[in-house]
């Protein structure tokens, strides 16, 4: 009997895996598209550096300021060239914009990998910071067009989700194997990130551009200006859609950077911090993958309220709970996280048009830089004023009081519209 539950245990979670790499269209130039999406994915999310990135900033002689100032000029780069990036994605096409953004990476990580020094890694994290610029946003819009001339847009959040759980999954497996790497040599994950991001170029150069993308592109950055003023003033629906994603974005982006200090505060042993990474990335993955499934049985707005009390209510439990039950919050709140991404991404996708797809995910991305950038410098006063507990809770009560103003906005829109 227990061999037999086993066996099925065994097959559910086979199949979990397998589905990942399962891609439930006909073959053709949309196949060869979400293959190569994949492919970019994994070459973006496979990371191997990031797990012992500061043993290797130890080893190189850099300080914690120095270290600081390279994420700063990362975020800097981002900041400065999401929504320009997303502009020349529009114009200039998908596959040209994810093409540079796939040769900037491997440029970027290779400067880490061949050189060393302070200069080197600045000059490193400017590329790589106008690399993920042009990435970001592109993928998504490409992915939305591919299915839009097949008139299957309505598989864009199952597929957007595998895509999503895809490079969870990988980013599991580096964690684990950036410690096998490094136990050799401290230099050797950065080596091999460098080959690994070689990977998305020629999976960028197969890329096919939509034919609904070359329609109607905008041409001028007056159009730009008109898109962004659209964005906010006359399309309340995406308004309210763009201002949400990037809150609950921002959110799980600081939650990521404040949870290796809950392990620390809890004296989880640093030799289990890999082991932690990859199991939360896996249950990100899954989460994504539900959130197809989710989302065709629940109406987007009492969606955004689940997604809204997960997240809220991570950050205020982890705040109260001082014992190892705390744990049970945290997976809450990564499995809350991976409905959300693929879930607010389509919400987003649906009220915008072709020829500016990539400009609004660009804006997209664009606030939550800026409100991380707004947010984080404080979050981290009040950690070593006051302790990581009340940061938590500061940040909870932050994060709903934004994001509960922006759904009371959309239920007033939808009251008003009859929609």
């Amino acid at each position: 009997m227990k061999s037999s539950y086993l066996l099925e245990r065994w097959k559910d979670h086979t199949i979990f895996l397998l589905s990942l790499l399962y891609i439930p269209i006909k073959r053709g130039f949309m196949h060869r598209n979400i293959v190569q999406l994949y492919l970019i994915k994994a070459a973006k999310w496979f990371m191997l550096a990031m797990p012992v990135i500061m043993l290797f900033y130890e080893s190189a002689h850099l300080d914690v300021q120095q270290v600081f100032i390279l994420k700063a000029i990362y975020s800097l780069m981002v900041v400065l060239c999401e929504i320009p990036s997303g502009y020349l994605s529009d114009v200039w096409g998908r596959k040209n914009a994810l093409v540079l953004g796939t040769i900037l990476g491997a440029l970027g990580y290779s400067c880490y990998a061949f050189f060393t020094g302070f200069w080197f890694f600045l000059i490193a994290e400017v590329l790589l910071g106008i690399g993920q610029s042009f990435i970001s946003g592109s993928d998504s819009a490409l992915l939305y067009d591919t299915l839009n001339d097949e008139e299957r847009t309505s598989d864009y959040l199952m597929i957007e989700g595998r895509i999503t759980s895809w490079g969870n999954f990988l980013e599991a497996i580096a964690g684990l194997m950036a410690g096998f790497l490094a136990s050799y040599s401290i230099r050797y994950p950065m080596i091999g990130q460098a080959f690994v991001s070689l990977i998305g170029i020629p999976a960028a150069l197969m890329l096919r551009e939509p034919s609904s993308s070359l329609e109607h592109r905008i041409a001028s950055i007056k159009e730009v200006v008109g898109v962004v003023k659209s964005s906010f003033v006359q399309h309340l629906a995406l308004r309210n859609s763009l201002l949400f994603s990037s809150i609950i974005g921002t959110a799980t982006l600081t939650m990521a950077w404040l949870l290796q200090l809950l392990f620390k505060e809890m004296l989880i042993p640093v030799s289990q911090y890999g082991v932690l990474w990859t199991a939360l990335n896996l249950i990100v993955a899954w989460g994504c993958i539900r959130a197809y499934y989710i989302e065709k049985r629940v109406h987007s707005m009492w969606l955004s309220i689940i997604i809204l009390i997960g997240i809220v209510g991570g950050y205020l439990s982890i705040g109260f709970v001082k014992s190892y039950w705390v744990f049970a919050f945290v997976v809450v709140f990564y499995l809350t996280r991976g409905i959300a991404t693929p879930t607010l991404k389509n919400m987003v996708n649906q009220h915008t048009a072709s020829s500016v797809r990539a400009t609004v995910l660009s804006i997209r991305n664009f606030l939550i830089r800026i409100l991380f950038a707004a947010i984080g410098p404080v979050l981290g006063g009040v950690t070593d004023s006051y302790g990581l507990r009340t940061s938590m809770m500061v940040m909870g009560l932050v994060i709903f009081f934004l994001g509960s103003t922006v759904l009371m906005l959309e239920w007033h829109r939808i009251k008003t519209d009859g929609l």
